[in-house]
């Protein structure tokens, strides 16, 4: 499960990045004391450390200040999760290729005075993963219904580390950035001695929250996928992985090809069934002879989609055909007398 693999290690590289060390300042208040009523925030680190020490620890007077509170280290961390969060693992819109994804990236950071970090982290990064990625490789892998469970432990256990579905606290916008928590605490009192200004403390408080936002909803999504795949186990069996998320899918009836079954959906997905149709959700009608829940749906070509059921019969139990049928007010006759563009028929019959 190479795409698994992959995202399970930007879950860690994201979880890392956000813990609260990460965000420190090194001081203790009476260091904290003298930084604030020095005007030279530097050259007071430094001779701070010297009658310590005896020593003059730092070069210059911008390390000496970097030791206590690296902003431009903690903006550079930031800007490395957003480009994690928002455009490698599920970006908000749909990327065809590196070029595009290279491209999008430049024109939604234009402003942003780390878009280089951005662009380079997610040049180094590869290409994007959705979580419908996560749901056909995982299709592609099972080989049959009754596989299901021993391929969703399989699955989950890689996720172990992250403890899926794991979150960090939840924040609104306003409690993180102006209420009293683990990151406020640390770059408020860096903004009260001096060594940040109150709108690079708000930006970076608002940045954490962004980051740690849409990873809340990565995680959620990446959730609900393994729920409902978890609802296509098959009645009889004794597994429960215990994924925690409410499935809509209705119980799997019939035992399917899922191989078989994931070629028919890439054919038809986007010319038959719109792509807000994942695989997941098209196994379910097939499992449960019942198209219903996407036989109303907006961009449907309801010929194509009563002929698909009428090919998709030759893989299921006789009493499958006719249930599928009526689950679309058609009969099998209908389906398989469907009007459909010539050629289009036996290209999808040839799908093996």
């Amino acid at each position: 499960m190479v795409k698994t693999d992959k995202c399970v290690e930007l879950l860690k590289e994201i979880q890392l990045g956000l813990r609260l060390y990460c965000f420190n300042i090194h001081c203790s208040d009476k260091f904290a004391g003298i930084i604030k009523e020095a005007d030279n925030k530097g050259e007071a680190i430094r001779q701070y450390y010297k009658d310590k020490s005896g020593k003059d620890r730092f070069l210059t007077d911008e390390e000496a200040i970097q030791s206590v509170f690296d902003k431009d280290d903690i903006f550079c961390r930031l800007a490395f999760l957003k480009a994690l969060t928002f455009y490698v693992l599920s970006p908000m819109v749909k990327i065809a290729d590196k070029h595009q994804q290279l491209e999008y990236v430049k024109v939604c950071t234009v402003r942003d005075p780390y878009a280089d970090v951005i662009l380079d982290t997610v040049e180094s990064f590869g290409e994007p993963i959705y979580v419908k990625d996560l749901e056909d490789e995982f299709m592609e892998v099972c080989p049959d219904m009754d596989s299901i469970g021993k391929y969703l432990s399989l699955a989950l256990s890689k996720y172990d580390e992250v403890k899926l579905p794991c979150r960090k606290k939840r924040y609104s916008m306003d409690d993180l950035v102006f209420g009293d928590n683990g990151y406020s605490r640390h770059i408020r009192k860096a903004e009260s001695i001096g060594l940040i200004t109150k709108e690079e403390a708000e930006t970076i408080l608002v940045s954490i929250w962004q980051v740690i936002d849409r990873a809340n909803t990565i995680f959620d999504w990446i959730a609900g996928m393994y729920a409902k795949i978890e609802s296509l186990i098959p009645s009889n069996g004794s597994y429960n992985a215990n994924v925690q998320a409410a499935p809509d899918a209705q119980s799997a009836h019939f035992s399917v090809d899922l191989t078989y079954i994931g070629k028919i959906y890439n054919h038809i997905s986007e010319d038959v069934i719109p792509n807000t149709v994942t695989n997941t959700m098209f196994l379910n009608c097939v499992s449960a002879a019942d198209f219903s829940a996407i036989w109303g749906l907006k961009g449907v070509k309801k010929a194509k989609l009563k002929y698909t059921i009428f090919v998709l019969k030759e893989k299921m139990p006789d009493e499958w055909y006719k249930l599928a049928a009526n689950s679309i007010d058609s009969t099998p006759q209908k389906c398989s007398g469907a009007s459909v563009p010539v050629g289009w028929d036996t290209d999808i019959r040839q799908i093996k």
